[in-house]
């Protein structure tokens, strides 16, 4: 079989099935039929495509509804990995997660979609899940992907046991209260955080605490129609979109409110503050680059709260695009928090610090760590070092 073939019928092996763009639906119906299709692929791929960097060619992903029943065929699919996919809504997005509903592993990377339209029925599923795996990118950080909205959904069971994730928006709510919600389930973290947002003053936690949530601002009962109406929304319609019943809901999703950062602020404090219940937490690796000092310093906190006598590992790197900024990090803070962290007993557990960044002299920059972090070094309970690695800083 040539590329071409290969390209244009999908990656076929007996248990692994990979789709891409112009991928022959008449040949996937033939290779896999119904029978076989049931009982052979445990893995399922998408790829839409990454090869455009002109930003001239404008793919039309109305092809994903033509595979969407075919999808569903393949129910006992327990592995679903997702890429470069712009979906034309949330509505088509949803659809294609619940074409799987056997998953225990689940991928997304580089994904992203022009309209929120999902329904409620959507993200209100009562099915326990069950993920081994689950490697987010940066897609729960999206305000425009309902992904921790699907997740949670009304389920009495949902656990999530490895996560890799990235985060780059100002929504701490939304990072804090899913570390919370799956703290009793998640064993192994794997997080980078970078944050382009320019600070603004926030206040304290001490000062929000207690502080109430601005209200929605809702949309009037003469503004739906209008807003459904659009014709940037009737264009991002696809005909086998799930029809919403509340139009006011569907209305208000669309237009992707969000939380002010302020609110969004002041729920992450308070979601913060709240214990921790049974952290499971084995692994952790972190890799902040700091960008934004009062949000990293905040993650920093919370992450080495889900810490344990029982995790085994931690790995934290704090990334410097520039040796001027060893100056605006809070080291006192940052001390103070990593000098609280409990101490594995078991002989085999290695904690370590690090900070990244263009570093001519690594035993140095090692010496400023060791200057700048006293009470983490009395404690005795994490190695220091410092990397030039381009990998950790230079993003």
């Amino acid at each position: 079989m040539d590329g071409r073939t290969v390209w244009l019928r999908g990656d076929m092996q007996r248990r692994a099935l990979w789709i891409k763009p112009g991928t022959d639906l008449a040949t996937l119906h033939q290779v896999y039929g119904p029978g076989e299709s049931r009982l052979s692929i445990t893995t399922f791929g998408l790829t839409g495509d990454n090869s455009n960097t002109t930003g001239e060619l404008e793919m039309d992903y109305a092809w994903l509804d033509t595979l969407i029943p075919f999808m569903s065929r393949l129910n006992s699919a327990t592995t679903l990995d997702i890429r470069y996919v712009d979906f034309w809504n949330t509505n088509q997005f949803l659809r294609v997660l619940g074409a799987f509903p056997s998953l225990s592993r689940l991928s997304l990377q580089n994904i992203d979609t022009h309209l929120m339209n999902h329904t409620t029925q959507q993200i209100e599923s009562l099915r326990p899940l069950k993920l081994t795996f689950l490697c987010a990118d940066s897609m729960l950080s999206k305000e425009s992907l309902p992904l921790e909205n699907w997740i949670r959904g009304r389920r009495d069971k949902v656990t999530i046991e490895v996560l890799d994730i990235k985060w780059e928006g100002y929504a701490l709510h939304k990072l804090i209260s899913f570390f919370r919600d799956n703290a009793s389930s998640l064993r192994e973290i794997d997080y980078s955080h970078v944050i382009e947002f320019r600070e603004r003053k926030l206040p304290p936690p001490d000062e929000v605490i207690s502080r109430t949530i601005d209200p929605d601002i809702l949309p009037r009962e003469e503004e739906i129609e209008q807003i459904l109406q659009e014709q940037v929304h009737i264009e991002l319609m696809l005909p086998d979109d799930a029809q919403e019943l509340d139009q006011a809901a569907l209305a208000t999703r669309i237009l992707k409110p969000g939380l002010s950062v302020l609110n969004s602020w002041t729920v992450a404090v308070q979601v913060a503050s709240l214990p921790v219940e049974n952290s499971a937490l084995k692994l952790l690796d972190v890799l902040m680059i700091w960008t934004c000092a009062t949000y990293d310093l905040f993650v920093i906190q919370y992450l080495c709260k889900l810490i344990t006598p029982r995790t085994t590992s931690v790995r934290l790197f704090i990334g410097l695009r520039t040796i001027q900024q060893l100056h605006s990090v809070n080291w006192t803070a940052l001390d103070s928090i990593f000098a609280s962290v409990p101490e594995c007993p078991a002989r085999s557990a290695e904690y370590t610090i690090g900070i990244a960044g263009p570093f001519e002299d690594l035993d140095s920059a090692e010496r400023i760590l060791v200057d700048k972090l006293p009470d983490t070094v009395c404690q005795g309970v994490f190695e220091l070092e410092a990397s030039n690695k381009k990998e950790l800083w230079n993003w």
